[in-house]
């Protein structure tokens, strides 16, 4: 079973607002410094000169996303705010929330997202890298590989994938990649996720750039409406490369 901390970045001004609303949307703060572009692709971005209005503006548009999980607000400049919704993709974090040198906080909220559904269902590779790299190691239960022989990896093609078959359709809200456990976790790097179905495919998100780092886990949180019975993760042409991962998770409820 797998819950989420979401966090957002307030500052003194917040502190009424965010009494209440935090209270009710069961936000905490998770992080005072500004979140890295490499961690994580906002949903969206939304600056104004007034705190507290950006705060409230910020978390109604939150809402209209499913895959909004956090918020971040920073103080960029001289009576300017900005925040940023979290997120298509991001990489799995353990932040301080100890005062950082810049003027941002990162809101969380706690969201249980149930067992995973993935474990030890079917699995397929585009063509496998060598007897030991098994498509079946994506869905065995271990996260964490120091070495070859846990990993499902693809031989050096283009356009490799790893297929996940479910065996019954879901509504999707979150697909995990648990990265190699040493320097080939960039074997991770230029991918994206697909659901699909009854003949629709659902992004679920966006396109993961890289860079990966040892024991990088990565979230793509799904937008409303993704369903389907199977899991598709892709490397992106058109470079000739491994497609390496040490685990794969998927989150999702019986639908309909």
């Amino acid at each position: 079973m797998v819950w989420i901390l979401f966090t957002i970045g307030l500052s003194v001004q917040f502190a009424g607002c965010a009494f209440h609303q935090c209270q009710r949307k069961h936000l905490k703060i998770s992080a005072k410094y500004e979140i890295q572009e490499s961690d994580f692709k906002p949903l969206f971005t939304m600056e104004q000169n007034t705190s507290g209005t950006l705060f409230h503006n910020c978390l109604n548009q939150c809402e209209n996303f499913q895959h909004c999980i956090g918020l971040e607000v920073c103080n960029v400049g001289e009576s300017l705010y900005r925040c940023r919704g979290c997120c298509e993709w991001r990489k799995r974090k353990v932040y301080s929330s100890s005062p950082g040198s810049s003027k941002c906080t990162y809101f969380e909220k706690y969201i249980n997202f149930g067992a995973n559904i993935a474990l030890n269902k079917t699995a397929t590779l585009s063509a496998q890298y060598d007897s030991i790299t098994a498509s079946s190691n994506a869905v065995d239960g271990i996260t964490v590989c120091p070495s070859i022989e846990f990993v499902a990896a693809s031989s050096f093609t283009r356009d490799s994938w790893l297929s996940i078959q479910l065996e019954s359709t879901y509504s999707i809200r979150m697909v995990v990649i648990y990265a190699r456990t040493d320097w080939h976790a960039y074997e991770a790097d230029h991918t994206r996720v697909i659901v699909s179905g009854d003949n629709f495919n659902y992004p679920c998100g966006g396109e993961y750039p890289g860079p990966t780092q040892e024991n990088d886990v990565i979230d793509f949180l799904c937008a409303a409406g993704t369903v389907g019975s199977n899991i598709t993760i892709h490397k992106r042409p058109p470079h000739d490369e491994h497609l390496t991962v040490c685990e794969v998770e998927v989150f999702g409820n019986l639908y309909p």
